[in-house]
């Protein structure tokens, strides 16, 4: 008797978890196959490690990267940008921009935003208190931070489960979920439409290695300049050409215009600048982007004009300059930057004397512009 009853205490506390069988919490749920981020209005192929997609694991976010594995009870927080998963039974999880979803074994947890599913088996997501068992097929759930939300089935079936009340969706159908509506209609042709429309982005069209769009930049700039004593205006036309990663090639030329106030009968002073160099291109959130560089230049145009009596001859000067900036990306196609740069010149003066050789010093030159590009 005294061996029988610790043995009926062990069975009645082990007993609630008899036959119950817990959710794995470590292994492999799928692989990122494909991560865009938003800049200026595009989503665009991530090549190393994204901005606006990160994933949570043991409580520490990560930059997702292309391929990257993801684990059960990872989460994945989508700023501006978009994920795929695709797991190793063939199912496909797209998530949209500003979502927020855990994976475990066979169930996604959705605290918000978009989710498509698409699989050939079973999976379940859960939304508040609902949970949506999917059957096969194509499914789209979005919620808000309430936990209310809309499911659309575009192909095979889903059951909503929220209580002890029980919804099943066909094909082209829609219910909300965390309201007390529980009304299953029919999707219209706009919806169907809307929900095939942005799949697209999910697809990967580009080989590997994961080719860029952004390859080149036009620029057109305008501003200010400081050089050979006086104050000029600029307008400059370059183009930079991405080398790899970050590294781009640049060139361009301008022209720099001001009054010539010290010499009678010359309205203004022109110079050509011309220059090529490297530039940096470091991407930020939020479709901000760092640049700087440093480009050799030859100032081509009429030098020692600053000086009364200096003879206006054309001439071409070495020089080197450094720019650091900052620009933002405000359409696919289109951004915005400006520009601060500064370096030196060589600068000749005509002999003091007659007989004296010609007076040569560096100077220090100076630009601050503004500027549209155009990405190719």
């Amino acid at each position: 008797m005294k061996t029988l009853l610790p043995l009926l205490l062990a069975l009645l506390v082990a007993g609630p978890a008899l036959g119950q069988e817990e959710a794995p919490t470590t292994g492999e749920f799928g692989q990122i196959e494909v991560l865009r981020d938003r800049t200026g209005g595009g989503l665009t192929l991530v090549r190393n490690h994204a901005r606006e997609v990160e994933i949570v694991r043991n409580g520490t976010p990560i930059p997702a990267t292309p391929g990257m594995v993801i684990q059960l009870a990872d989460a994945v927080r989508c700023g501006t940008g978009i994920v795929s998963i695709i797991t190793p039974d063939g199912a496909r999880i797209e998530i949209g921009e500003r979502s927020q979803v855990r994976f475990d074994a066979g169930l996604l947890t959705q605290r918000l935003g978009d989710v498509l599913v698409q699989t050939q088996g079973r999976l379940a997501v859960l939304v508040g208190d609902a949970r949506i068992e999917i059957e096969g097929g194509a499914t789209r759930i979005t919620s808000g931070l309430k936990l209310q939300g809309v499911v659309q089935t575009l192909s095979g079936r889903a059951r909503v489960l929220t209580g002890d009340s029980e919804r099943v969706l066909e094909a082209g159908q829609a219910t909300e979920v965390g309201t007390a509506a529980v009304v299953i209609r029919d999707l219209s042709a706009a919806e169907i439409e809307a929900l095939v429309e942005p799949r697209g982005l999910f697809e990967l069209r580009e080989v590997q290695p994961l080719a860029s769009t952004d390859r080149a930049h036009v620029l057109v700039q305008g501003g200010i300049g400081h050089l050979d004593g006086a104050d000029w205006g600029q307008v400059d036309v370059s183009a930079r050409v991405r080398l790899g990663g970050p590294v781009w090639l640049s060139a361009g030329a301008g022209l720099i215009i001001r009054p010539a106030e010290e010499l009678p009968g010359w309205n203004t002073v022109l110079a050509l600048p011309v220059r090529a160099g490297i530039r940096f291109v470091a991407p930020l959130p939020r479709s901000v982007f760092l640049h700087g560089g440093a480009d050799l230049s030859v100032l081509v145009g009429e030098r020692c004009t600053s000086l009364d009596g200096c003879p206006r001859k054309l001439s071409a000067e070495p020089g080197g300059l450094v720019e650091l900036g900052a620009g933002v990306y405000i359409h696919k196609r289109l951004g915005l930057q400006i520009e601060l740069g500064g370096g030196l010149y060589r600068r000749r003066l005509p002999p003091p004397a007659p007989g004296l050789a010609t007076v040569v010093f560096p100077e220090f030159q100076f630009h601050a512009l503004v500027g549209l590009f155009v990405r190719l």
